[in-house]
């Protein structure tokens, strides 16, 4: 039964583990839980013990913390003791800090107490100073140790020059003493170690010289004694080859003897020893080889191969390891063939019997007769318990569970099992705040056993809009229409067309007449704005910004100042659209971030707000002229080339790592970065295009 556990006890461990204030004795409650069957309830128990484990282990932590605290406040307190007491807590809270600080003070006391003995490593003393940084008068200490460091390492210097100097006289005058016992070699690689003291390089010079005069007499010794040696050896040839002339052999497979004339001079039967010993086997035949050791006179004697002699092997099998019939040769061990014979299995008997019961396993052990192997067959417990009528030990309430216990009147077994909540039985449900457009709205209600009070949203009713305007759209103005709801009055514009743009013929538009040839960079353009760039002019190169598409335009506008500071934002998914930092790209940049983050973007306290960088100069109107934009990096670079910013300043750059561009007020005249989040509010300042 799935419902019940399996201890009587049960109950008890549950009223201990909220009771236990000892790690020890929740450790021991832990292990009998563990000791059950792991079924949900004693499953969620284990984690309860847990719990209660974890709230025991920071209780001690924090009477620790407290007690290291109280410590610290006293002025005699013993610095290793408090480093101790930090140690047993790291981790917990601020103890790290405290230890950190803790041992800067240890290594202080205990440099102070070196630099005023006096007795000390002072360079050590003045590394560790420094080290320290600005802890206390750190910086004092280091300053007063650096003229004492210094002087030291002067005084160094000159002993080990002096120490130098005095090893290089002695190595020069002993290698003065080899030059004149004629020993150049020794005394030329003194002075090539003594490099440039004294004249050690013109006393090289000359025992190279001296190495070079004794190289020259020995060559022409080395030569007369060769030629020497050659004429011996030329005259030794002519009588050796005399030699062989006259005393080269006569063979047969008999004997050999030397010929002179007619005449056998010196006969005998060849002498041989063998050269090359090969024994025959079962399948290879062999041959020895004979040399005669006086003419070499070669004989070879042939031998037949012996053939196998097999004989058969048997190995009996046994009850579990197959046996084998195997044709061995008793000369050199191969196995012409091999048979398996079957293992014969077991023979198995049963010799004890243990028959199952409603609440313990059977058992029945087998037994074989030929090898004595044993195994047991276990038979399941049938479960078919006779439980008496459950007693209630937890009544259940509207949020816990009630607990009960069952007894087998068969097997004594007894088993708990939960009771249900029995769930609240809530009162109509009150109003308190009414939903709004916007804002969700809240109800109240209240448990009739229990008593406990709920409170619930009501979800906002969202706006119900209506057309009041339309604005068609133009050349320089977007097409939006105005909407008004008609439960709250909240009105917002809907823009449903870009502006259509000029459309020029020699630089008059033919829609709206406007002339462009009249403008130049640093003008007031038709908006109002300043004009900061021609893409036809040649003063300035920025054609390697420039996009490789022009949609018509000319002349690049700025707003004559700043909107003011705004987040940048991000849509609701978290996700930013990648868009492009070229010149001409910041329309479409634009449009990217507004349609991807739509009416309103989350700030950094959690609110939500519709005023974000994109969307401002989207809807910017300024003398009728509502085709704004939010300037890509290098339109906004145009603008602060040669001139610092007084803020930092959105761009519409999103990188493919999702990285937001703006133009760093701290840079020498205008650079980019992207080290703020989309939550900081920078200042945003729009630009157009005509």
């Amino acid at each position: 039964m799935a419902d019940y556990v399996h201890s009587s006890n049960f109950h008890k461990i549950v009223k201990k583990i909220e009771e236990t204030t000892s790690i020890k004795d929740a450790e021991i409650l832990r292990s009998k839980l563990q000791s059950l069957e792991q079924d949900d309830e004693v499953v969620e128990l284990l984690e309860k013990c847990d719990d209660r484990i974890d709230q025991i282990k920071n209780l001690i932590k924090e009477e620790k913390y407290q007690a290291a605290l109280s410590e610290l406040e006293k002025s005699e307190s013993d610095i290793d003791s408090l480093i101790s007491q930090f140690q047993e807590i790291r981790g917990y809270k601020d103890s790290d800090e405290y230890l950190d600080s803790l041992k800067k003070e240890k290594e202080y006391r205990y440099l102070v107490n070196l630099f005023e003995s006096k007795d000390c490593n002072w360079e050590e003393v003045y590394v560790a100073f420094k080290d320290l940084g600005d802890y206390k008068d750190s910086k004092e200490y280091s300053d007063k140790c650096y003229p004492i460091v210094e002087k030291q390492r002067k005084e160094k210097e000159i002993q080990d020059r002096k120490k130098k100097d005095a090893d290089n006289e002695a190595k020069y005058k002993e290698a003065v003493s080899l030059m004149e016992k004629g020993q150049w070699t020794s005394a030329c690689e003194m002075f090539n170690h003594l490099e440039n003291y004294r004249d050690s390089k013109q006393k090289k010079d000359e025992c190279n010289d001296k190495l070079f005069e004794q190289a020259e007499k020995e060559k022409k010794k080395r030569k007369k004694t060769l030629i020497i040696i050659l004429s011996c050896a030329l005259v030794g040839l002519l009588v050796i080859m005399l030699c062989i002339g006259l005393t080269e052999w006569t063979r047969d497979d008999i004997g050999h003897w030397h010929s002179f004339l007619s005449f056998k001079l010196g006969y005998s039967e060849h002498d041989y020893v063998l050269i090359s010993d090969a024994s025959p086997t079962c399948e290879n035949s062999a041959r020895k080889g004979f040399e005669c050791k006086t003419c070499g006179w070669y004989h070879s004697e042939f031998f037949e191969s012996l053939g196998h002699q097999y004989e058969t092997e048997i190995l009996e099998p046994t009850c579990t390891i197959p046996g084998t019939k195997k044709s061995i040769c008793t000369r050199c061990g191969k196995i012409e063939k091999t048979e398996i014979i079957p293992a014969t299995g077991h023979s198995y008997e049963l010799v004890n019997m243990k028959e199952p019961t409603c609440g313990a396993n059977g058992e029945h052990s087998y037994l074989c007769l030929v090898c004595g192997e044993t195994y047991n067959e276990i038979i399941p417990a049938t479960g078919n318990h006779q439980f008496a009528e459950a007693v209630v030990l937890k009544e259940p309430t509207c949020e816990e569970r009630g607990l009960a216990s069952m007894t087998c009147l068969l097997c004594g077994n007894s088993e708990t099992t939960i009771i249900d909540a029995k769930g609240h039985s809530w009162d109509e449900a009150e109003v308190i705040k009414d939903a709004s457009c916007e804002e969700d709205g809240s109800m109240s209600r209240k448990c009739l056993v229990c008593g406990k009070s709920e409170i619930f949203a009501i979800p906002a009713l969202g706006h119900s809009f209506n057309v009041t305007s339309e604005q068609k759209p133009g050349c320089t103005m977007k097409g939006f229409k105005v909407l008004k709801c008609d439960v709250c009055g909240t009105v917002k514009k809907d823009y449903y067309s870009e502006a259509l743009g000029h459309e020029y013929n020699d630089g008059l538009c033919i829609r709206c007449g406007f002339d462009r040839n009249i403008y130049s960079v640093g003008m007031v353009g038709p908006a109002g704005g300043i004009i900061i760039y021609d893409c036809e002019a040649k003063d300035r190169d920025y054609s390697n910004r420039v996009l490789s598409t022009n949609t018509g335009w000319r002349f690049l506008e700025i707003a004559p100042s700043a909107l003011g500071s705004f987040v940048f934002g991000k849509s609701s998914t978290g996700e930013y659209p990648t868009t492009k930092s070229g010149i001409g790209a910041g329309i479409s940049n634009t449009e990217q971030i507004v349609k991807s983050f739509g009416d309103s973007v989350f700030t950094r306290d959690g609110k939500q707000t519709s005023q974000y960088a994109a969307r401002v100069c989207y809807e910017y109107n300024l003398n009728g002229f509502n085709d704004w934009f939010l300037p890509s990096l290098y339109e906004l670079l145009i603008f602060y080339d040669g001139k610092r910013t007084e803020k930092n300043t959105w761009s519409s750059v999103i990188d493919t790592y999702s990285r937001i561009f703006y133009v760093d007020r701290f840079g020498d005249s205008g650079s980019d970065n992207y080290d703020y989040g989309s939550d900081y509010t920078l200042s945003v300042h729009p630009m157009r295009v005509f």
